[in-house]
């Protein structure tokens, strides 16, 4: 994954949602989305992926960043 492309983490992250692996993808994205310049689409996967997770503290995370 470059470092720099937010889109290769995108869909990385939508992969692992998709093989049903949502609270993963939840995990990992919260890991790693700071890491990007451009994100916005990163932060609105991440309040998908929290809503979808029922996870509160996920979702504060990522609305408090858009």
């Amino acid at each position: 994954m470059l470092p720099q492309n937010s889109q290769y983490a995108y869909a990385y992250i939508l992969s692992m949602d998709g093989q049903g692996q949502s609270k993963k993808a939840l995990n990992t994205l919260q890991m790693i989305v700071k890491r990007y310049a451009d994100r916005q689409n990163l932060l609105e996967l991440g309040v998908y992926l929290a809503q979808k997770n029922q996870d509160r503290s996920a979702y504060q995370f990522f609305t408090q960043q858009l």
